[in-house]
C-alpha cells in the first residue's frame, strides 16, 4: 500500500511540474499571452470590474468576464497570480488549465485577464484565457 501511495504522489508531483513548466524561451515581457483554446463567440465576454466581481460574485460565476487589475504575488514559474485592484479585491488567474505561463517580469504590472470566473471552496478565481499587459507598447 505504501508502494501505491508513494507512486500517486509521485506521479501528482511530476504532473505538477509539466503543467506548471517554467518559461525560459520569453524573458522579455510581452503584450499579449494566450492559452489553448478553441475559438468562441467574444460577445460572451463580460467586462466587469474586480470591484463589481466581488460584489455580486453570483452573477458571474461560470461566466466569460474581462477584468482588470495590478499582479501582486506571482508563482515562482509563472503558471499562477494574483490580481489586485485600488479598492482591494483580489483574484486568484490559474494559468495552468490553458497550459500557459508569464514571466518573472510580470511582477507589479497592470493587467487585463479574460478567462472563466469560478468559486473554489473560498476562493475566488479566474481560469485565464488571455492575459495582456497594459504597460506594454504593442
Amino acid at each position: 500500500m505504501k508502494k501505491w501511495l508513494v507512486a500517486l504522489v509521485s506521479i501528482m508531483v511530476l504532473s505538477s511540474f509539466i503543467s506548471c513548466r517554467q518559461n525560459t524561451t520569453k524573458p522579455s515581457l510581452e503584450r499579449l499571452y494566450k492559452g489553448s483554446y478553441e475559438a468562441f463567440d467574444t460577445s460572451m465576454i463580460q467586462k466587469v470590474s474586480m470591484n463589481d466581481l466581488s460584489a455580486d460574485t453570483d452573477t458571474y460565476l461560470g461566466s466569460f468576464i474581462e477584468t482588470e487589475g495590478k499582479i501582486i504575488s506571482l508563482c515562482s514559474v509563472g503558471c499562477f497570480f494574483y490580481i489586485q485592484d485600488d479598492d482591494n479585491n483580489r483574484f486568484y488567474v490559474n494559468l495552468s488549465p490553458k497550459g500557459f505561463d508569464v514571466p518573472q517580469t510580470a511582477m507589479g504590472k497592470r493587467v487585463r485577464v479574460m478567462g472563466i470566473f469560478e468559486k473554489k471552496a473560498t476562493t475566488l478565481s479566474i481560469v485565464a484565457y488571455e492575459v495582456e499587459f497594459l504597460d506594454v507598447n504593442p
